[in-house]
């Protein structure tokens, strides 16, 4: 009496002819190690050393700063040296907010060792001293968003001969883009080094002094003054 052979489960098995016929279990096939599931990508502010939630940023402002005012061209400002600390607080949902001492806030003035239009230094006297007032705002970790509220007194001088009453200037610098009537410009996200560009559009009104027509006239006021700062920021504990 012959005896069957079923075949393994799932697979043929291969017969050799004859009365008695001999069937040989398939082959087992190899089973590929599993891999261990990858990690999601972190975004590149995360990644960067720098940005770590602390309890303190410290801010320097780069020479490569521009400001405008009016349809005058822009003015090439060098504002190193310039910057100041400030506090910073976890808001969750990857968002800090950065809060800076308008008293430790160093803005350098813009004269002729600071600023320029087409190469050529402004003249002397001339000088425009930045005063802070309010400096504060959010980042997103994430992305690398800043959205930082600025206010601050502009004071005209020309030497002895004339002072100007204070203009004050408040906007919205951020990393993404600024527009006005007149002036627009593109800033540029907080970056794994620390370095962004923030920029901003403000509408200047007019001066009410009743005897100080010429800073209205000479600024065409009111009007757009644009703001683009490069600076680099360091966060620690």
């Amino acid at each position: 009496m012959l005896t069957s052979l079923r075949p393994a489960s799932g697979a043929a098995a291969r017969c050799s002819g004859g009365p008695a016929r001999r069937c040989a279990a398939p082959p087992r096939q190899r089973q590929r190690p599993r891999r261990a599931p990858l990690p999601p990508p972190r975004a590149a502010a995360e990644q960067a050393p720098g940005l770590a939630i602390g309890s303190a940023v410290r801010m320097s402002t780069l020479p490569t700063c521009e400001l405008a005012v009016a349809v005058y061209p822009r003015f090439k400002y060098n504002a190193a040296d310039g910057g100041g600390s400030g506090r910073v607080a976890d808001l969750g949902g990857g968002k800090l907010r950065l809060t800076f001492d308008p008293a430790e806030l160093n803005i350098p003035a813009l004269n002729w060792r600071t600023a320029s239009i087409f190469g050529v230094p402004i003249p002397p006297p001339l000088n425009i001293a930045i005063v802070p007032q309010r400096f504060e705002g959010t980042l997103d970790r994430a992305t690398g968003v800043m959205e930082l509220s600025f206010l601050a007194r502009f004071e005209f001088t020309a030497g002895s001969l004339y002072k100007a009453p204070p203009l004050i200037v408040e906007t919205v610098l951020t990393t993404e883009h600024s527009e006005g009537q007149i002036h627009s410009a593109d800033g540029r996200r907080l970056g794994p080094d620390g370095s962004a560009r923030l920029v901003g559009v403000a509408r200047v009104p007019r001066v009410e002094a009743e005897n100080d027509w010429w800073t209205n006239i000479f600024l065409m006021l009111p009007t757009d003054a644009l703001a683009v700062m490069d600076a680099r920021f360091e966060f620690s504990d």
